[in-house]
């Protein structure tokens, strides 16, 4: 599966955030990850937890078009992405338009996929504030698309089993295809 593909080409951009902090805080970011090498390209979340100062609210990224390359620490697939643990620290200064430094980093079962990655960049929205946060990657995606996977295969598993029973395996058919909008 292409999803599952590791490689060392990825692309990251800058979507949108929102957080605050005074001592503690925390805050959402979303990313735009992409592989030109396999053709992909996946919505992350990072959120988390931390120190700082300050907050923002509505901060989009006004570099839409411009992707960042990052370098990979070793190859790594956005399976392996989905659910690294990570940080990023954050400094923003914005009303309307600014500017904001971003780093990020993450880590997937004790191997590092990138640290401390460059993807700052013009903004627009409200926000003054100084993070560092620990948190999480998430697939925008991927894990609905995975769990729909699984889903289907348990479902043919069931059909196949349930074939031999008289009368009761059209009725369990049924209902797993009614489930998941098969005819």
């Amino acid at each position: 599966m292409l999803n599952q593909a590791k490689v060392e080409d990825w692309q990251v951009l800058p979507i949108a955030q929102t957080g605050a902090a005074a001592g503690y805080g925390g805050g959402v970011y979303w990313f735009w990850f992409k592989s030109p090498s396999i053709g992909v390209k996946e919505a992350f979340a990072f959120m988390g937890g931390g120190t700082g100062a300050g907050g923002s609210c509505g901060g989009v990224s006004l570099t839409q078009k411009s992707f960042v390359p990052i370098e990979c620490e070793e190859p790594f697939s956005l399976f392996d992405l989905n659910g690294a643990v990570g940080k990023l620290e954050s400094e923003k200064a914005s009303f309307v338009v600014g500017h904001q430094a971003v780093e990020i980093s993450a880590s997937s079962n004790g191997a590092k996929l990138f640290d401390e990655q460059d993807v700052g960049g013009w903004c627009a929205g409200v926000a003054l504030n100084e993070m560092e946060l620990l948190g999480t990657w998430r697939s925008l995606t991927l894990s609905k698309r995975e769990l729909k996977g699984v889903f289907e295969k348990l479902h043919d598993e069931i059909k196949r089993l349930a074939a031999p029973i008289k009368g009761g395996g059209k009725a369990i058919k049924d209902l797993l295809d009614g489930l998941l909008g098969k005819k």
